[in-house]
């Protein structure tokens, strides 16, 4: 069977963002050798440093089952260095690159697999809401000493949509799923997003630090009041109780936020106000994440969004009844882990839903 190469995914990112585009491949059983031409909008995309005088390229990598595959030069001086590979010739101007990736190696004895990996950045002046397509024009591979090409209609090409630049996040009526989020990382159940939603509405609560809007009257007691029920839950106990470390729990929060450890000033701030006693541990996860800015923010309203997403798709009453308790926490947990690079869409979350229904 002759395989096929796959960009499965549909991604965004907004202007000056940076995006890694990985290619897989069907079949992959007695690879040897590996030749893609590839077309994107150069416009809107550069790939960062594909032909890098590094020992590796920086921009166009081997990754997954070819992650091991090395070549060197075997001469001069130092004849052990490793020589880039995949090799990347890239026209900026036409938005092609060609791709040669070689395995030193015995042929492959796997199926399938993550191949290559693509770093992309969007142009700092892409338009936004323009969606383009990542295309995949021809493939020839080398399989157990064979030579066998696919042309462009049997290739699965990618999409990327630029969007706009998030503002500073705001603390107010409706955003209640940045908590779910930042504190609790996954999406949001009904009855819960439903009450504290409410709660925010009905407090009249503004609160956008960000863009120097701070608390007026008697705004921060109302604040303080409604983190501390939501920080003060079984949920919270079951999540950060085994964590013994207050260091470990703020970086549990950078990791549900931004998809990131923390950074040690971050680390060693929030750490220090946690141990005297400053702030609650949601309180802090409310600041940082109305807090982010650049990557930070892009991540979490990725985030957001995809929980949004999947908060007002429990619409069934087999859905709201499985999406409760403790397993289903983990489950929310573990699915809004793959996003913040991309966004769900739709179909994913109505998998999703299935899955947990189903058990």
């Amino acid at each position: 069977m002759t395989p096929n190469l796959i960009i499965a995914d549909t991604f965004t990112g907004a202007p000056g963002d940076f995006v890694t585009v990985p290619i897989s491949i069907s079949d992959a059983t007695g690879l040897q050798s590996l030749d893609i031409t590839l077309k994107y909008d150069s416009n809107i995309l550069t790939i960062i440093d594909p032909n890098s005088e590094t020992d590796t390229n920086e921009g166009v990598k081997r990754t997954g089952i070819a992650e091991s595959w090395k070549i060197t030069s075997g001469e001069g001086n130092n004849p052990d260095r490793e020589l880039p590979n995949p090799v990347a010739n890239v026209n900026q101007e036409t938005g092609e690159v060609k791709i040669s990736l070689v395995n030193p190696s015995e042929p492959l004895t796997v199926d399938s697999g993550e191949i290559i990996a693509i770093d992309f950045q969007i142009n700092s002046d892409a338009t936004v809401d323009n969606s383009i397509s990542i295309d995949l024009q021809k493939a020839e591979f080398g399989i157990n000493n064979e030579s066998q090409s696919v042309d462009e209609s049997n290739l699965d090409d990618g999409n990327l949509t630029v969007m706009e630049i998030p503002t500073a996040l705001e603390l107010t009526g409706g955003t209640a799923q940045i908590a779910y989020v930042a504190y609790y990382g996954r999406p949001a159940d009904n009855g819960g997003i439903g009450f504290w939603n409410d709660a925010l509405t009905n407090s009249g609560i503004r609160y956008a630090p960000r863009e120097g809007d701070g608390f007026t009257g008697n705004e921060k007691a109302i604040y303080d009041d409604i983190v501390n029920q939501f920080g003060n839950s079984e949920e919270a106990d079951r999540l950060f109780g085994g964590i013994s470390s207050n260091r470990d729990k703020v970086n549990q929060v950078y990791q549900f936020a931004f998809n990131r450890d923390g950074d040690t000033e971050g680390l060693n701030f929030w750490t220090d106000q946690l141990d005297k006693g400053n702030v609650t541990l949601a309180t802090f996860a409310l600041e940082v994440a109305l807090g982010a800015q650049n990557e930070d923010i892009i991540t979490l309203n990725k985030k957001i969004n995809s929980a949004d997403l999947f908060s007002n798709s429990i619409d069934t009453t087999e859905e709201i009844n499985a999406y409760q308790g403790s397993s289903a926490e983990i489950f929310g947990r573990e699915w809004l882990d793959d996003f913040g690079s991309t966004i769900s869409s739709q179909a994913e979350v109505d998998s999703a839903l299935t899955n947990l229904v189903n058990g």
